[in-house]
C-alpha cells in the first residue's frame, strides 16, 4: 500500500503565493533548509512527487534535474502539457498526467508497494479527492 502525503507551506499569516505566483517569501533561505533532519527524512522517504502545473512552472522546469530536493519520478497534473518535455535523467523523470487527480495518484503510487508519494501543491485538491488503497496524510509547514 502506498502512502500519499499531501503538503503545502504557508506563512503564519496565510500567505502562499503573491499575485505573480511567486513563493519567494516562503523560502527566504532554501539553502538553510537543505541538510536539516526534516528535509533529509522527507527526501529519503519520498519515492515520487505529484505536483500541479503551477508548481511545475514556478521556475524553469529544466532546472529540476540535479537541483530539486526530490530527485525522484515527478508526476505533473495538468490540462496543458508543455510543447517540449523538460530535461530528465536516470533519477528524475517527468510524467505529464492529463486525465485527472485519481489517475495521477494511481500512477505516482504504483509499485513498489512501499512508495511514498509527496504531493507538493495539494490542500484544496487533496481534500476533494479519493485515494483508494493508500494511507493518506496531510502535512502543513509554517514559516515565520
Amino acid at each position: 500500500m502506498a502512502t500519499v502525503i499531501a503538503g503545502m507551506t504557508t506563512l503564519l499569516d496565510g500567505f502562499v503565493a503573491d499575485a505573480r505566483g511567486s513563493v519567494g517569501r516562503l523560502y527566504p533561505d532554501l539553502a538553510a533548509l537543505r541538510g536539516t533532519a526534516y528535509m533529509n527524512t522527507a527526501v529519503e522517504e519520498t519515492r515520487a512527487v505529484l505536483m500541479g502545473r503551477r508548481t511545475f512552472e514556478i521556475g524553469d522546469p529544466d532546472s529540476y534535474v540535479g537541483n530539486y530536493e526530490f530527485q525522484v519520478p515527478i508526476f505533473v497534473l495538468t490540462h496543458h502539457p508543455p510543447e517540449r518535455p523538460p530535461k530528465q535523467d536516470e533519477r528524475l523523470a517527468f510524467t505529464l498526467v492529463t486525465d485527472g487527480v485519481d489517475s495521477a495518484i494511481a500512477q505516482a503510487s504504483a509499485p513498489p508497494a512501499t512508495r511514498r508519494c509527496r504531493w507538493s501543491e495539494a490542500q484544496a485538491r487533496f481534500s476533494s479527492c479519493c485515494v483508494p488503497d493508500s494511507s493518506t496524510s496531510f502535512e502543513s509547514t509554517s514559516c515565520p
